[in-house]
């Protein structure tokens, strides 16, 4: 058995937003929306790297700093850039440039993973295990280049065996690029410090909720600096969760339509979600979010109001997009009791799904939302009996957000997305 290197004795400092601003090597400063801008590598008086990113919040720069003592804003504020990205729609570097514009290299992408990498020396591709972490480089010929080693986190990185030829690309634990002055690892949202095993922020979620994402069954998802639960051998960094609508306001209900593979695979190659219900985390094949006001009954999706998630198979980290849409009634028609009626439509479909053979996600949802607030399904309402559906209500004070399960529709076979709709069973408000 071999034991992971993690560093068990470290001491960090934090500022108030819960970030790393030292981990007993190297200081660090984060910017005004948390992300982190500036290391200074190996703590007091040593050299200092500063980032800047695009306005999606995605990482182009890198420079060298003549102080450490406020974030960058601009590239005129390094004494020298020392790289410049080219990105792809994903947030996947393709094209990294010096700090004089000249090229370095290219990565070659597809479906998420990186395969190859050209550069002044020419060719190499990358043979990865099945969590997108570069084991070998091989030249275009096939005779191999390099072998790489790391422990479970990304952490004990080595090169094992090596010829004249170079490492083509920073990219190593499950794809991620590390940097070489503080040893981190970029995973867009947050960078991932192997050396302990662990994010160098707090998660966080749109809307106020006690512990980001969690599910108070499993405490390992309480640690909102955790990696994967804890589990770096069968998963990888996704993103993508059921959660209250981006809009919702105090006074309003918003609700969550989502559908997600609760099998860890499926149809032998295909992966799910490996999940249950879980209204605040967990990724979904389709999820749609809005708002509905209990008093007008006229209902609000916002703009990132659908999300359609990648279709991977046998446990590749990234995959290809799939397409879908939803259809949210822009009012509510009202009952005699006062009860309001909506429908929600969603459609999704993988793009693994070439001839047409796997099926196509399709619900059409009939909701009642009551005048207190409550979520329940109508009769008339039909979905194709794969995967698996939930649906939940939030509501806020303006602080907290409350989440309630209103159903969970539970998945039977794949084969069911090539079938019919089926009716679904009557839920009262919840």
């Amino acid at each position: 058995m071999t034991q992971t290197n993690q560093n068990v004795n470290q001491v960090n400092g934090y500022d108030p937003a819960g970030d790393v601003t030292y981990d007993g090597a190297n200081n660090y400063l984060y910017d005004g929306e948390g992300r982190l801008c500036a290391v200074q590598t190996g703590g007091n008086g040593g050299p200092a790297t500063g980032y800047l990113y695009n306005a999606e919040g995605t990482r182009v720069v890198k420079g060298s700093m003549s102080s450490f003592s406020a974030c960058p804003n601009s590239a005129s504020s390094f004494s020298a850039v020392q790289a410049q990205y080219l990105l792809d729609q994903s947030g996947d570097q393709v094209t990294e440039l010096n700090g004089a514009g000249t090229w370095v290299h290219s990565n070659i992408w597809a479906a998420g993973t990186l395969d190859a990498t050209y550069d002044m020396y020419g060719l190499h591709f990358h043979l990865s295990d099945w969590l997108g972490t570069r084991r070998m480089q091989t030249a275009a010929g096939g005779s191999w280049e390099q072998q790489y080693q790391s422990l479970p986190f990304g952490d004990g990185y080595t090169i094992l065996r090596s010829t004249t030829a170079d490492d083509a690309t920073e990219h190593h634990f499950t794809g991620k690029e590390r940097d070489t002055e503080s040893g981190n690892d970029y995973f867009l949202a947050r960078y991932f410090t192997s050396s302990f095993g662990r994010f160098m922020s707090p998660d966080w979620s749109a809307k106020v909720t006690p512990v980001p994402y969690a599910k108070l069954d499993n405490p390992q998802s309480l640690n909102l600096y955790g990696y994967v639960l804890n589990n770096p051998l069968s998963r990888a960094d996704v993103d993508g969760h059921c959660d209250a609508p981006s809009n919702l306001k105090a006074g309003q209900v918003g609700i969550c339509v989502a559908s997600y593979i609760s099998s860890s695979t499926f149809d032998v190659v295909g992966d799910g979600d490996n999940r249950g219900t879980n209204g605040n985390g967990g990724t979904s094949r389709i999820e749609t979010t809005f708002t509905i006001d209990p008093t007008g009954g006229q209902t609000e999706k916002p703009k990132d109001g659908d999300k359609v998630a990648q279709s991977t198979v046998l446990g590749m980290k990234k995959g290809l997009q799939g397409t879908g849409s939803s259809q949210v009634s822009p009012g509510a028609t009202v009952d005699k009791n006062g009860d309001m009626h909506i429908s929600v439509n969603q459609s999704a479909h993988s793009e693994f799904d070439v001839g047409g053979t796997l099926g196509d996600i399709s619900n059409h949802l009939k909701l009642e939302v009551t005048p207190d607030g409550k979520v329940g399904v109508d009769a008339g309402s039909t979905a194709r009996q794969f995967p698996s559906l939930e649906i939940y209500r939030y509501t806020t004070d303006g602080t907290t957000v409350t989440t309630t399960l209103v159903h969970n529709y539970q998945e039977a076979s794949p084969s069911a997305l090539r079938q019919a709709e089926q009716p679904l069973a009557p839920v009262a408000p919840q």
